[in-house]
């Protein structure tokens, strides 16, 4: 088993123990007189011996076939690859587990005792040679009478044992090869994938189909706002080369999936279109790349013009690219080599907003943080370089935030970037660059323009012509940004009088972030979509009178120049960070507001996350609510990592956090309640609750249970549809439908309603297993009139690795992946004892196979007869759960 270890820890003990063991086994091998050359490899003895210690030269074979299988798969993948590792342990068990019964016979055969048999099993580099120079003589074991067959027979014998071998081995080396094929895919494979996909994107053309600033505000209107400043780049007539710095962290993207080279490929076949723009890159961060020229594990800078990529300079290999002074080295050096009329910069990676930053190097990881930079690091690297660009951009996840537009307003005119995760292919860079490589005087907003048209394109054909809702791409002025930025404090500002004072403003806030268009895993939210929910909730205008919120409104919409057509209702083009439903993301985001300076929002913060975490504290006092935060986490959780972190974070006490502020602990008397009375209302059940609570209540859902005969329970997820009361208050019920996918009945958890210019519309998550593999499939209904109207059919969005669910993985990767026709789907259920134990989470039902279109039938279906059990689950504004009592229905 050392020998395994040591061939990824430590390759001078390799060499000794192997040397060590070679002597050893040559020792033995003399005295049994079997072949000594054997020795040279330590396997090779070990097999020869095999032929006198057991029946059965296949009880070596298996155990090495299998120990060897996962080497393989091991070494391919490498150390730094968790499931390297963990294959490297199996094989390790696996093989070890043969050697103990191998050295066991061993030490029988040279007539040794237990306590020498135990030293040999533990110390073989220490005990073989004792074994070898000692005095006692090898004889060969008794391994009883081998049974007679006849010629036929015992052909049949052999020939069915190794087709048994063969198969067995066969099988289990196909599910190690899948396995590692679909983590690391090799190099021609991915090489392939590059090709098709390049080919099915070779016809998109820019074009001016986007949402402009001009559908929602009149001419006169946009003219109100004053920009800060006047632009760098007032006058491109006269530029002849624009340099487009690009910023280029590999990370899994392009180790796994060539996605980085897609992209180069592009921006190659862009610079042959004209000699009017030259890239500048600098690139790392990760051990694969799939762009000649560009070697493995290394950090270069190079130049692209004319189609042709050259290596410019070397960079330290060991440098990490998510520090600060990697950027700033490299847009200083650039500026000296590369002095240009009009600059450009690109960034390109995983992003997080103003909670995770930007860049995630896999080459030589950042140890601290969230091992991304910083946004206020990567500010400062820009101004240090005192380069003014004409346009800034990101080409990776979450980085349009008001927040960073802001910031940025000191050093670029125009600010381009994604306010939800971006699909893996990223920017298409051929037609919008290959037309500036042509004319370097065009204008960046026709530049930016041509980018955003040609990213909706791309996604649809991605999606297969489908149009993705969720992608979503738009430029701001970070001119008028930083006046609306401004505008939005003062906001801020007025919403903290507020709610230090009021419980009701307090709720208007918190119900308006509850309501509003989240991205990701709701650390930032869609602006204008606050804005306008705050505008309504505070219809007693005691946060803000409603022509200031439209100030703030309309001031965010005159900076958001042009957006995509294709994102969803409630996608408005700039978000802004407020994790209201994850308070462990506040430490995080509130240490770069204060860096940023956005005084006014984390003072708002500071008092209602304090609010939130004085309410908590005093419903942990009570058992019954942990139990059932506790049971709700276990319920709601996609995974075993997730269920543990979530856990963790409902118990945490976010008192002890450097933000919290005394004072809030008497802010609201009322109770985190457990066991609420539910009344038989019509074909629901109506709740009794005082009016007081049902004004902090933000989220009402019903959990379902199908009981079995034993009285175990499936849990089959949880649901806003519903009917409400007299009192217009959400009612605990089921339609007698439930969801299906491929016909499948599935678990489905709800996620919150949004609410859009086209109705009200429901997503959720299944979990599900694709090929083997753990995976949350995200679920969204077409639109419905009225909040509680059943919705006809629903699309896959998407779906994330479970892993990806778990607290900080929101880097794993740049987008949700998408089904592909003939994957297979099984869907998983949870199982629970009447007491609310759980006893398993297992696949059930048969398989779906995934269509040419891409995505199973998604319908709400009539549930089959049988015995369940239904119970609400509320969320409160201060994030408390509260459980009602549960009731059978049939």
């Amino acid at each position: 088993m050392w020998l395994i270890i040591a061939l990824f820890s430590n390759i001078p003990l390799l060499l000794i123990g192997w040397i060590l063991m070679s002597i050893g086994y040559f020792l033995v091998l003399k005295k049994a007189g079997l072949k000594k050359w054997t020795a040279v490899v330590p396997f090779l003895a070990e097999r020869e011996l095999s032929t006198v210690l057991f029946k059965k030269i296949r009880t070596f074979y298996r155990s090495f076939a299998i120990a060897a299988i996962l080497m393989l798969g091991a070494i391919y993948l490498g150390p730094k690859e968790s499931k390297g590792w963990m294959f490297t342990n199996i094989a390790a068990i696996v093989y070890e587990l043969f050697l103990i019964r191998f050295y066991v016979r061993l030490s029988k055969a040279f007539g040794k005792k237990k306590f020498f048999t135990l030293l040999l099993v533990l110390f073989p580099v220490v005990f073989l040679p004792v074994l070898g120079l000692g005095k006692a003589t090898f004889a060969r074991p008794d391994l009883g009478p081998v049974k007679q067959h006849g010629k036929v027979v015992g052909f049949l014998l052999k020939a069915g044992l190794v087709v048994v071998s063969v198969l067995e081995i066969g099988i289990f080396g196909f599910i190690v090869v899948k396995q590692t094929v679909s983590t690391t895919p090799p190099s021609l494979l991915i090489y392939k994938q590059l090709d098709e996909i390049s080919s099915a994107l070779s016809g998109i053309e820019g074009n001016s189909d986007v949402i402009k600033r001009e559908d929602y505000l009149d001419s006169a209107r946009i003219k109100e706002f004053d920009p800060s400043r006047e632009h760098f780049y007032t006058d491109y007539s006269d530029a002849q080369n624009v340099v487009v710095l690009t910023y280029v962290i590999g990370s899994n993207l392009e180790d796994k999936g060539g996605l980085a080279s897609l992209n180069l490929r592009q921006i190659k076949e862009s610079t042959k279109q004209g000699d009017g723009v030259t890239f500048v890159l600098q690139a790392g961060g990760c051990g694969r790349w799939f762009t000649k020229g560009i070697k493995n594990e290394t950090v270069a800078r190079y130049e692209i013009k004319g189609g042709n990529l050259t290596m410019v300079e070397d960079v330290p290999d060991d440098t990490c690219m998510s520090w600060e002074e990697a950027l700033s080295d490299f847009l200083t050096w650039a500026k000296e080599k590369y002095p240009a009329d009009r600059y450009m910069l690109v960034f390109w990676d995983h992003g997080g907003g103003v909670f995770m930053g930007y860049g995630q190097d896999d080459l030589n990881k950042r140890q601290e943080g969230n091992g991304t930079m910083p946004v206020s690091e990567l500010i400062s690297a820009i101004d240090s370089s005192g380069i003014k660009f004409d346009l800034i951009g990101f080409d990776a996840c979450l980085m349009q935030d008001i927040e960073i537009a802001a910031a940025l307003e000191p050093y670029t005119d125009y600010y381009l970037a994604s306010e939800e995760v971006e699909g893996g292919c990223g920017w298409y860079y051929v037609s919008p660059f290959g037309k500036l490589a042509k004319d370097p005087t065009m204008p960046t907003e026709a530049l930016a323009t041509d980018i955003i048209s040609c990213f909706d394109q791309l996604n649809t054909v991605v999606a297969d012509g489908k149009t993705d809702t969720r992608s979503t791409l738009s430029l701001i002025d970070t001119s008028l940004a930083k006046p609306a930025s401004t505008k939005l404090s003062d906001l801020f500002a007025k919403a903290d009088d507020a709610v230090k004072n009021s419980k009701k403003d307090f709720a208007d806030v918190a119900v308006a972030a509850n309501d509003a268009y989240a991205f990701s895993s709701d650390f930032q939210i869609d602006l204008i979509d606050f804005l306008s929910n705050l505008k309504e909730a505070d219809y007693d205008n005691t946060i803000a009178a409603d022509e200031d919120i439209d100030e703030v409104i309309d001031s965010v919409r005159a900076s958001i120049l042009y957006r995509n057509k294709n994102s969803a209702d409630g996608i408005n083009g700039e978000a802004f960070a407020f994790p209201y439903k994850f308070t462990f993301a506040y430490t995080d985001t509130r240490k770069q507001l204060v860096a940023l300076g956005n005084e006014n929002e984390y003072r708002l913060y500071d008092d209602a996350f304090s609010i939130m975490a004085a309410q908590k504290k005093k419903a942990m006092e009570s058992d019954e609510y942990v139990s059932n935060a506790l049971l709700e986490t276990l319920l709601s959780s996609s995974s075993t990592m997730e269920m543990l972190n979530n856990m963790v974070l409902k118990m945490q006490d976010n008192t002890q956090e450097e933000w919290y502020i005394e004072g809030f602990e008497d802010y609201d008397d009322s109770e985190a309640l457990v066991d609420i009375p539910l009344n038989k209302d019509g074909e629901g059940y109506s709740l009794e609750l005082d009016e007081s609570i049902w004004e902090i209540i933000a989220d009402c859902k019903t959990n379902l249970y199908q009981v079995e005969n034993d009285g175990e329970m499936t849990y089959l997820g949880s649901s806003h549809f519903g009917q409400n009361d007299s009192n217009g208050h959400p009612m605990v019920g089921v339609t007698g439908n439930w969801v299906y996918i491929g016909g499948e009945l599935v678990s489905y958890d709800a996620e919150p309603v949004k609410k859009t210019d086209e109705g009200y519309v429901y997503n959720g998550r299944v979990k599900a297993k694709l090929a083997g593999e753990d995976i949350i499939l995200y679920i969204e209904w077409n639109p419905v009139q009225n909040e509680g109207d059943l919705p006809t059919e629903g699309t896959i969005v998407g779906y994330d690795n479970s892993f990806s669910e778990a607290v900080g993985a929101i880097l794993d990767s740049k987008g949700m992946g998408k089904l592909e026709a003939g994957d297979t789907l099984q869907f998983v259920f949870d199982r629970y004892t009447a007491d609310g134990e759980l006893i398993s989470s297992t696949t059930e039902g048969r398989t779906v196979v995934v269509p040419a279109s891409g995505s199973p039938k998604v319908e709400f279906k009539a549930i089959e007869d049988g015995d369940y059990i239904i119970g609400g689950v509320l969320t409160d504004v201060y994030q408390r759960k509260m459980t009602s009592e549960i009731v059978d229905v049939q």
